[in-house]
């Protein structure tokens, strides 16, 4: 797939993470996860996170660098103005989280359960989220770059205000999806899975409708020949 020009425009990007300066942050080396407790203005560098069981968490004004979350379930979750580096959220469970300002690069997000989340002002670059469960969530101002999201599930979610660039989202599903005004270009959309009319008003380009046009002849039965 041919790189395209950068559709992010300045006024579809995400504002970023409200941060304090770097040596005003505490360096933690471990994360006690219970109930209801809080974390704000931290750094987590190169730590685990084994069999982590619980609701109501508050991430704020962190960087987590380097950390592995293995085998945890943090339902209803609300991480505010923070930034994951080369972190692995892979198979956790984030049901019902609230993210709002956070960056989150060369990330593993495979299987990440994040249904019906809600996600505004996110950044998204670099990352990879094979399997990705997104059903239900509400995003808004929210960009993937770079991402690989094969297989990703986006059925019954509202994409208001998102960027997906240069993406590989082959096999992903869209059924029942709310894309009106969602730009795709320069992202595969090849195998994707949704209704015709769930695409209607999305942004692609050329090149992708020539693509989709001759995807959704295959799944219609439409034989196309040139005499």
């Amino acid at each position: 797939m041919a790189r395209q020009n950068n559709p992010i425009s300045a006024k579809k990007k995400p504002l970023p993470p409200d941060l304090p300066s770097a040596d005003s942050l505490q360096v933690v080396e471990h994360l006690p996860i219970t109930d209801e407790c809080e974390f704000s203005k931290f750094i987590a560098d190169n730590i685990t996170l084994a069999a982590q069981d619980a609701a109501d968490v508050i991430f704020e004004e962190g960087r987590f660098n380097h950390v592995i979350f293995q085998d945890c379930s943090l339902e209803k979750i609300r991480v505010r103005d923070c930034v994951f580096e080369k972190c692995n959220l892979s198979n956790m469970q984030w049901s019902s989280a609230r993210l709002s300002k956070l960056e989150l690069r060369t990330c593993k997000l495979t299987g990440l359960k994040l249904s019906e989340a809600e996600i505004a002002n996110c950044l998204f670059e670099s990352c990879v989220g094979l399997s990705l469960i997104l059903t239900k969530a509400k995003f808004k101002r929210t960009i993937f770059s770079n991402c690989k999201l094969t297989e990703a599930d986006f059925r019954f979610a509202e994409l208001q205000e998102v960027v997906f660039y240069n993406c590989d989202l082959s096999g992903s599903e869209f059924y029942n999806a709310k894309m009106a005004g969602t730009d795709f270009r320069g992202s595969d959309l090849r195998s994707i899975k949704a209704y015709p009319q769930d695409l209607r008003g999305i942004v692609i380009d050329s090149n992708q409708s020539i693509e989709l046009a001759a995807h959704f002849a295959e799944i219609l039965g439409i034989t196309i020949e040139d005499s």
